[in-house]
């Protein structure tokens, strides 16, 4: 299951860390996997390289969605680790349009970001939906201009 930012390298897609005008991407594979050529362990995220975006073939975004046993729609904000995986339920209902009131129980609140959050099993989570889009490349790889 995939959630969040992706870059494709050498043919390979990885987990991805990158803001536009940056000057690379971060890759991350998980550090229960072994270690790719290239890549250094990082405690943060398991194993990193970075790249400069001139290897870099394709970057999407992965909006994965889905709901609890009570249908409450949930989004995954990272891919789970192992078994587990935090989720956010917000306003907003990605795919979905039949939508129980109210708020999921066993999420608490976080009035920083107004949505209910929590860490679920990923056996917990139901009707598990991928919307993936593709981002401009060349706009995130372009150097950021100077400003006054």
């Amino acid at each position: 299951m995939r959630a969040g930012l992706y870059a494709v390298v050498d043919s390979v897609e990885y987990q991805a860390s990158f803001s536009r005008g940056s000057d690379g991407v971060g890759l991350v594979v998980p550090g229960d996997q072994p270690c790719p050529p290239g890549f250094e362990h990082d405690e943060r995220f398991g194993w990193w390289r970075k790249v400069p975006w001139s290897q870099v073939e394709r970057i999407i975004e992965v909006a994965t969605w889905a709901r609890d046993a009570d249908g409450y729609v949930l989004r995954l904000w990272m891919p789970p680790e192992g078994d587990m995986a935090w989720v956010a339920h917000t306003n907003d209902v990605g795919p979905f349009s039949d939508v129980p009131p109210g708020h999921p129980a066993h999420l608490r609140y976080d009035k920083n970001d107004n949505e209910w959050v929590g860490l679920m099993n990923v056996a917990d989570l139901h009707e598990v939906t991928e919307i993936v889009r593709e981002l401009p490349l060349a706009q995130y790889a372009a150097p950021r201009r100077a400003t006054r």
